[in-house]
């Protein structure tokens, strides 16, 4: 007799037409206080490779920013969040959202964004 297969088929990852849906489904899932900095530490690790990259000529200091950053942003959702957020579906879209967000943070309009991407969609992280 044959045992039937009971496996569950994990659902799909959601995909998206434009980075502002990207964007909403991303906001909903950067909550934790320590994720936000995580992500903030990631993207200053980023920003400031990038200055270093281009102010010393050095070119691996650009590759080694956006390792560290990466991996810092990774270990966020994988540890503190428990989900993926993008970082799979879309890595070019989730890293420029974690400038966007940071952007939103450093100019007061993070929290207002983040309410209206809830409003506007059902993502539940």
């Amino acid at each position: 007799m044959e045992t039937p297969n009971l496996q569950v088929e994990a659902p799909a990852s959601p995909r998206f037409k434009s980075y502002h849906h990207f964007f909403d489904y991303y906001l909903s899932h950067n909550r934790p206080v320590l994720a936000k900095g995580m992500h903030y530490v990631a993207s200053a690790i980023g920003a400031v490779s990038l200055l270093i990259a281009i102010w010393d000529g050095k070119p691996m200091a650009l590759v080694a920013g956006i390792v560290i950053g990466y991996a810092l942003a990774w270990i966020a959702h994988s540890f503190v969040e428990r989900n993926d957020a993008g970082n799979i579906i879309q890595p070019f879209w989730a890293l420029l959202a974690d400038y966007h967000m940071v952007f939103l943070k450093l100019t007061g309009q993070l929290d207002a964004r983040r309410r209206a991407a809830f409003h506007d969609h059902d993502y539940r992280p």
